[in-house]
């Protein structure tokens, strides 16, 4: 500890004395006059150890619990996505920089403060591997414009799996883009595990985010009479804006 730090500990442990008599305090403050007066001062030394290549930029890591793995972005490499092993009883990146496994290239746009996606796996797997599946500002095989700038939700139904996405900082709102066309909120969905993904719903230009997306049961009908076996319903709840882009409202 230094000298400057010493000295404001005993103050501070002067005070603490006042308000506070005791035994305790007194030694406390004792110990602290004793140390300025010998002239004591360790200078810090710092502890950290250095892991990873730095020729590396490890943007945002970060470390799925259960699994000895680092999850990063190198924005030296245009923001490619990368999964590394670590030793758990050292905790030392395995390889000499970390990248041990590719999974996309420049998913996820590098900026200052900026998140990076992190893979999730059941701990019975040992091994994942991971590829793209959904392509924003493409079109679907019916020729329906697949965007969106954010996925807010995952939900599977009826042995389908649909996505709730938003539109937000897509700036102009509102606005058609170069890329295509402002259709406002909207849910895809995906038929199978090899299927593409196509437009369920748009919800229209008002809509910006597909905020709520969620599974409900129904048990009873209309008129309470009891439904067998009962029926899923998927529910979709977007976010909407007027025409001049200041009001906001939630359905």
């Amino acid at each position: 500890m230094s000298l400057a730090c010493l000295g404001l500990l005993a103050q501070r442990l002067d005070v603490l004395a006042q308000n506070a008599p005791g035994a305790g305090a007194s030694i406390a403050v004792d110990e602290a006059r004793g140390l300025l007066a010998s002239g004591h001062d360790t200078p810090f030394v710092p502890g950290d150890i250095q892991t990873g290549s730095s020729l590396a930029d490890y943007v945002d890591p970060e470390f799925p619990s259960e699994h000895s793995r680092l999850v990063f972005q190198d924005a030296q490499e245009g923001g490619k996505l990368y999964v590394g092993a670590i030793d758990p009883v050292t905790g030392m990146l395995v390889s000499s920089d970390g990248k041990d496994l590719l999974i996309d290239t420049g998913s996820v746009e590098v900026s200052a403060g900026g998140e990076t996606p992190l893979p999730q796996a059941a701990s019975s797997l040992s091994r994942l591997a991971f590829r793209r599946s959904y392509v924003p500002d493409s079109r679907d095989s019916a020729g329906r414009f697949l965007g969106g700038t954010e996925t807010m939700s995952l939900v599977a139904h009826r042995g389908k799996l649909f996505a709730a996405l938003g539109f937000w900082m897509d700036v102009p709102y509102l606005a058609d883009k170069p890329t295509g066309p402002w259709t406002g909120a909207q849910v895809v969905v995906k038929d199978s595990a090899e299927s593409p993904w196509r437009v369920d719903v748009s919800f229209g230009t008002n809509y910006l985010r597909t905020e709520a997306l969620a599974q409900l049961t129904l048990t009873t009908d209309g008129s309470g009479n009891r439904l067998v076996p009962p029926v899923p319903l998927l529910v979709a709840g977007p976010s909407d804006q007027d025409q001049s882009g200041t009001k906001w409202a939630t359905a």
